[in-house]
């Protein structure tokens, strides 16, 4: 998140993952194979606002790229109220 509000403030494009499955927690939430039904549903909760955090940082460098300023903090902004959902969601374990 540090590196995306880099971007919405400097107004320039630079490297951010924007692959869901290649970032850090995306290669650990690969790796595991959940099987107690009690959490298969909110572990799938989790990977779906994961993958909403990587989707919202490429419509950041979208905006960015076409100089829509405005754009691309609006999408930043999701993206900090989406980061809340993902951790208070991932620490209920």
């Amino acid at each position: 998140m540090g590196k995306l509000k880099t971007i919405v403030e400097k107004q320039q494009i630079l490297p951010l993952q924007v692959n869901s499955g290649r970032c850090g927690f995306g290669h650990f939430y690969q790796s595991l194979a959940i099987k107690d039904e009690q959490i298969v549903s909110a572990w799938q909760e989790i990977k779906t606002h994961h993958e909403e955090l990587h989707r919202l940082g490429q419509e950041v460098m979208t905006h960015i790229w076409h100089k829509k300023y405005e754009q691309a903090k609006a999408k930043y902004t999701q993206a900090i109220a989406n980061r809340l959902k993902f951790f208070s969601r991932l620490t209920k374990f």
